[in-house]
């Protein structure tokens, strides 16, 4: 197996976090241990049964409030769209069906809060929930509620200090728009078996979706990413040994579990087949946080899609190295990770990259 590193020239703060790290490597032995925040595990586990996949874009995963007045004077806030999908999805767990009325949930900034159903070419149906953003400006006086404490009012008296917040559709408004929606209509791209989605939902994490890489087709007219879905799940329902992600999928989510953000599995078109560790960064922050995900690759050549397996990346996870030692480590521990957040990416060359045809869905 061929490994290969990125490097990246930046300090990476706030996102990744460090837990207290056991010697004995003990792997997960339930989901309940991988990811403990039950309530939420259930939602994201109904949209998955329902077929349901989840768009955030870059910018609203990095979005956070904040009251500043200048790089050493700022409070921040975790990053909030984990919160706000939480609660749109405890008020659907009320009502199940509403699953059944869109394809897609979405998260993004518009010029104003609202929460609208938006259709695609082909039907499908987009539950589109938007937050306005809003800047508030002032002058810092005796009375300001100071970002870095009161202490230092004196220093930053007459100085312009910046409140940023975010407004979203209230739960009522959801509500609204899902009970005066009809049933969402049957669409091909969309028509994929959920067992692979849902062993991520069980384990807290979701599919990182954008809607451009589901219209892709292969020569044959298959939909490449609901064949790449259905290829994982038969995998996953034939493989039972998945250690090393099950507990690499446990390290991610102790890493945030203080912010229970749900964390991301990504696919990707790559030329050559890889899997493994990435990181997204927030370049546009100068606090240049970084948000961990779990990645695997396929391509298309005609009518043939090839893919990395799962068991090319569970190999992968159990050979990340610790830069202290300069070894592979079997035991990877959240002491790995926050080791390796200077790394933008930790990949291995699928070993199985030889092209293999996935065999054809329900889907004609």
């Amino acid at each position: 197996m061929k490994l290969s590193f990125v490097g990246l020239g930046i300090i990476l703060i706030g996102f990744v976090q460090v837990g207290c790290v056991s010697s004995t490597l003990r792997f997960p032995s339930s989901t309940e241990e991988i990811y403990g925040y039950k309530h939420l595990k259930q939602n994201l586990l109904l949209a998955a049964q329902n077929n349901v996949l989840f768009h955030i874009p870059e910018e609203t995963l990095f979005e956070t409030e904040k009251n500043e007045i200048d790089a050493r004077c700022k409070e921040v806030q975790k990053p909030f769209w984990t919160e706000k999908l939480s609660v749109y999805l405890n008020m659907m767990q009320t009502n199940p069906e509403w699953f059944n009325r869109f394809h897609v949930i979405e998260i993004k900034k518009g010029d104003v809060p609202k929460v609208v159903l938006e259709n695609d070419l082909d039907g499908a149906t987009i539950l589109s929930i938007q937050y306005g953003k809003v800047e508030s400006r002032g002058v810092v006086n005796l009375k300001t509620n100071m970002p870095c404490g009161k202490s230092r009012i004196a220093e930053y008296l007459g100085k312009e200090i910046t409140k940023t917040q975010f407004d979203f559709p209230s739960v009522p408004d959801v509500r609204k728009i899902l009970n005066q929606a009809g049933t969402r209509k049957t669409v091909k791209r969309f028509d994929f078996s959920n067992e692979f989605i849902s062993y991520l939902a069980e384990r807290g994490f979701i599919l990182k979706f954008n809607h451009e890489i589901s219209f892709e087709k292969n020569t044959m007219n298959k939909f490449v990413f609901a064949e790449v879905l259905n290829k994982l799940s038969r995998e996953l329902g034939k493989r039972k040994d998945n250690k090393h992600v099950n507990l690499w999928m446990k390290i991610l989510n102790d890493a945030r579990k203080s912010d229970e953000i749900i964390q991301m599995f990504s696919l990707e078109n790559q030329k050559q087949l890889k899997s493994g560790l990435k990181f997204s960064f927030n370049e546009n922050h100068s606090e240049s946080e970084s948000y961990p995900y779990l990645y695997m690759s396929y391509n298309v050549e005609n009518e043939v899609i090839a893919t990395s397996d799962i068991s090319d990346l569970n190999e992968c996870l159990a050979r990340i190295p610790s830069q202290k030692t300069s070894l592979f480590s079997r035991q990877p521990t959240a002491e790995i990770l926050n080791e390796n957040k200077y790394i933008k990416d930790y990949s291995c060359e699928s070993a199985g990259s030889n092209h293999t045809e996935v065999a054809p869905s329900s889907a004609n």
